[in-house]
Formats: C-alpha cells, structure tokens, sequence
C-alpha cells in the first residue's frame, strides 16, 4: 500500500533525516503514484540532504530526475 509505504518513508527520514536513499525512494514512490509535485518536493528535501552529507552522487542522480519531473 503506497500511503503505508510513505509513511514509512516518513518516519525513517524523521529519524535519519540524512540517509538520502529514503528521499529518492519516497519520490520513487510518490512518482508512480502519480504525485510529482509532492515527489519534487521530496527531491528537493533529498538534494539538501546529499549536499549536507557530500553525496555527490545521490545529489546527481536525484538533480536528473528533478529536472525530468520539471
């Protein structure tokens, strides 16, 4: 279930708020869900996260899709 799953997402990124895996995932989620302004907005979150971390490659692969949601 996609709202279970979100939550868990949620939950998880409260808690580790730096694992940025869980941002791109959510997104993921919320992309095939048919969310993409919410997705963005995950995307975003994800990119502070990475830079905050130097996650250059999360933050790369998550600027591409950003950029593909527009």
């Amino acid at each position: 279930d996609v709202e279970r799953a979100l939550d868990e997402f949620k939950k998880l990124l409260a808690t580790n708020p730096d694992y940025t895996a869980g941002y791109f995932m959510a997104a993921q989620t919320l992309t095939r869900s048919g969310r993409s302004d919410e997705a963005k907005k995950m995307l975003v979150d994800g990119i502070s996260s990475a830079k905050r971390t130097g996650n250059a490659h999360a933050e790369s692969e998550m600027q591409a899709v950003l950029s593909d949601l527009g």
